[in-house]
């Protein structure tokens, strides 16, 4: 069942009275399917409920820099992974809550933090 959301006007950033956005739970992705995206994905591995990847950086600022990269396409899709930064490494961890596993969000996510690797 969606939930119902105040509506957000993009220009001014404040909520509008009497408005409604309908949001959709995501809905966890079957085994196979995983398995198949799995393996056209190198580095990527399940864990639990999790798709798991860590990158190798030249230094701290490039890790830094994957970050905050993946941060802000995070914020645009309204799906956070968890992330790990240290020196010359990250690892990104995602996971759909409401579908109790892994999503369509979660894969897109991880498409996206491969893009974004420039060791």
């Amino acid at each position: 069942m969606p939930r119902e959301v105040p509506a957000l006007n993009p220009l001014s950033g404040r909520l509008e009275r009497g408005k409604v956005w309908r949001m959709t739970r995501p809905k966890k992705i079957d085994d196979g399917a995983l398995e198949t995206w799995l393996s056209s994905h190198p580095g990527w591995s399940r864990e639990g409920d999790a798709l798991v990847r860590r990158y190798d950086f030249p230094d701290f600022s490039g890790a830094l820099c994957f970050a905050v990269r993946l941060g802000l396409y995070a914020e645009k899709k309204d799906h956070h992974p968890d992330l790990l930064i240290s020196w010359g490494k990250a690892e990104v961890r995602w996971t759909t809550h409401d579908a109790g596993g892994l999503s369509e969000l979660d894969l897109s996510g991880a498409e996206a933090a491969d893009a974004f690797h420039h060791p």
